[in-house]
């Protein structure tokens, strides 16, 4: 009652496989559109572009949430003084009596 591994199928699962339905092998929607418009040759082609654009709108998505929401410093040129800052600023000293 050991754990036994089959060595010579390994090979064949880290493959892109396309989907079986009903007994018959079907390509997904997008690999057949790649194809048609002679984009890839291949299925395993099909496969490593669409994770590289997986991987490109993930950075993509990053990029976007870093600049809109912490607002790097280096994007905005000189530093905004605070309200706080401008207000001290712009004040007028009133005489000592």
């Amino acid at each position: 009652m050991g754990i036994e591994f089959e060595e010579n199928n390994l090979s064949q699962n880290n493959r892109f496989q396309s989907r079986v339905v009903l007994g018959i092998p079907q390509t997904p929607g997008m690999v057949n559109f790649l194809m048609s418009k002679g984009v890839i040759k291949n299925e395993k082609q099909a496969g490593n572009l669409l994770l590289v654009l997986t991987g490109l709108f993930f950075l993509s998505a990053i990029v976007i949430f870093v600049v809109y929401v912490w607002q790097p410093s280096f994007l905005q040129g000189s530093p905004k003084p605070s309200p706080l800052q401008e207000r001290l600023q712009n004040r007028v000293p009133t005489p000592n009596l």
